[in-house]
């Protein structure tokens, strides 16, 4: 019994020191290269099987549920990080869990009742749609629940195991459920259905160490909410950046264009393989080290943007360069291919999302989530501004401007809040010769696209990249940062070994 305990109690228990973030770093990105392979795997087979219309409403189908997740979840999961990642109490952690467990449950069940009625009342030519909706929400909702405790805890060797099997029943099944002529519906079942049943797995997982309890601790849930909810309008805000243009393309332009746009969006999703892995590791430590540290947080978070920043860099005048031959080669269809104009666009917005990522987690741990929504505000703002404006003159490219100009906004102002506010100095002054040498090579790229054949474009692709690493490694770098490239490098080499 003791045994048992000791156990459970090792489960929950991490040291944000090198050694655990550099293994959750490598699972989480792993976690995510597996989910975005799996789209850019499938995406040549789901492009020669569908329509950009049908995509286009599969596209909606995402967006819409997206939106109204946190809604259902009232961000529960994620503005309760915090105070798990500071509890070491198993009996606190276990009334903690199930407090988010049963509220999101609850919260779900009501919300759905009142929201099937209304649309019953109002609206029912939308319930087949509603429907649709309601199951891509269903499974994203039970599989946040049984992820979030694996990811607070820094259990990402299980997370990665088990992404690898879902990720790979919902390719199998999805174009198999395409290929019959489910069409959009198929891609919905097939995602629903393997997310369900990989989330049992995890659950399964969770109750070897926690009984369930149908109690919710009030004082807890209070104090979650107290969080939670100021990021509740974070989520909507972004959403508003990053999927509303979704709804003006609809509107201005049909669903053909919508479907493009999900393509680009889909095949530069790689990008955001960064933003989803630390959103795994990276707010937990981040408060861990807030706390016990701050010197030493503030001392790996300067030399971790730097990297980003460099590697962001890299990646969006990759896409810029060879953005004809993506989509030659993973949009089959002829009807896609034109949306290559905005394939550096879209890379770059994607990049910034990553930054954002960064910056909000010292803000975050700092508890200025008002400040956090004031920076999102702000660019939802003026994403609805040039959505309006751009969309309807410039369809796609609008939209994409759009995206982008509202992220380089938050960018700004999150960095400007965190020298200010939380009084955290973190930027390398080689950002800023980076920036400008990053401007004239983006232009560069845009305007070699149309001059050079597939050969020619790879070929500078190469080059571009030998260039850019040489500079780095022996004119910007250091040598303490030498070193540590080295390392992890070789730690790396070893875990493949």
């Amino acid at each position: 019994m003791k045994s048992s305990l000791n156990n459970s109690s090792a489960f929950f228990e991490f040291t944000p020191n090198r050694a655990t973030i550099k293994k959750s770093a490598t699972d989480s990105i792993l976690i995510q290269v597996i989910l975005k392979m799996k789209g850019i795997i499938t995406m040549p087979i789901l492009t020669s099987l569908m329509m950009p219309s049908e995509m286009g409403i599969f596209n909606i189908i995402l967006v819409t549920a997206s939106v109204i997740t946190p809604l259902f979840t009232l961000n529960l999961p994620d503005g309760s990080v915090l105070f798990f990642s500071r509890e070491k109490s198993l009996e606190k952690i276990q009334t903690m869990y199930m407090t988010v467990l049963n509220t999101v449950g609850l919260i779900t069940l009501v919300l759905t009742l009142i929201m099937g009625l209304l649309i019953l009342i109002f609206r029912r030519d939308l319930l087949p749609s509603a429907l649709w909706v309601f199951l891509v929400l269903f499974g994203t909702i039970f599989y946040k629940l049984a992820e979030f405790i694996f990811a607070i805890y820094q259990k990402t060797r299980i997370l990665l195991g088990n992404a690898f099997i879902r990720d790979l029943g919902v390719s199998v099944f999805g174009v198999v459920l395409v290929a019959i002529g489910l069409s959009y519906k198929g891609l919905v079942i097939a995602n629903s259905t393997v997310i369900v049943v990989m989330g049992l797995v995890l659950f399964r997982i969770v109750f070897k160490y926690f009984s369930y309890s149908r109690k919710i601790s009030i004082s807890y849930l209070k104090t979650f909410l107290k969080m939670s909810i100021p990021l509740l309008p974070v989520f909507f805000f972004s959403w508003v950046i990053r999927s509303s243009d979704s709804y003006f393309l609809m509107h201005f332009m049909g669903e053909n264009v919508v479907g493009k746009y999900s393509v680009v969006y889909g095949l530069c999703n790689i990008i955001l393989v960064f933003t989803y892995a630390l959103n795994y590791f990276w707010f937990p430590v981040s408060s861990r080290l807030w706390i016990e540290n701050r010197e030493k947080y503030r001392q790996a978070f300067k030399s971790a943007f730097s990297a980003f920043v460099s590697v962001l860099f890299v990646a969006v005048l990759m896409f810029e360069l060879n953005s004809k031959i993506i989509m030659k080669i993973l949009a089959r269809k002829a009807d896609y291919q034109d949306a290559f104009i905005i394939v550096g666009i879209i890379a770059f917005a994607f990049a910034l999302q990553v930054l954002i990522t960064l910056l909000t987690a010292p803000l975050y741990a700092n508890k200025n989530q008002n400040i956090i929504l004031f920076c999102y505000l702000s660019g939802a703002l003026l994403n609805a501004v040039l959505n309006f404006l751009l969309i309807p003159r410039y369809g796609l490219s609008g939209a994409a401007i759009s995206t982008a100009v509202s992220y380089l906004l938050i960018v700004s102002t999150m960095s400007f809040f965190n020298y200010k506010i939380a009084k955290f100095s973190f930027l390398d002054k080689r950002i800023v010769y980076a920036i400008a040498f990053f401007s004239i090579l983006w232009a560069g790229c845009a305007y070699l696209r149309n001059q050079l054949n597939a050969f020619q474009t790879m070929f500078s692709s190469f080059v571009i990249i030998s260039i850019i690493s040489i500079l780095l490694y022996f004119v910007v770098l250091k040598e303490d940062e030498k070193r540590f490239i080295i390392e992890i490098v070789r730690a790396f080499s070893l875990k493949r070994a």
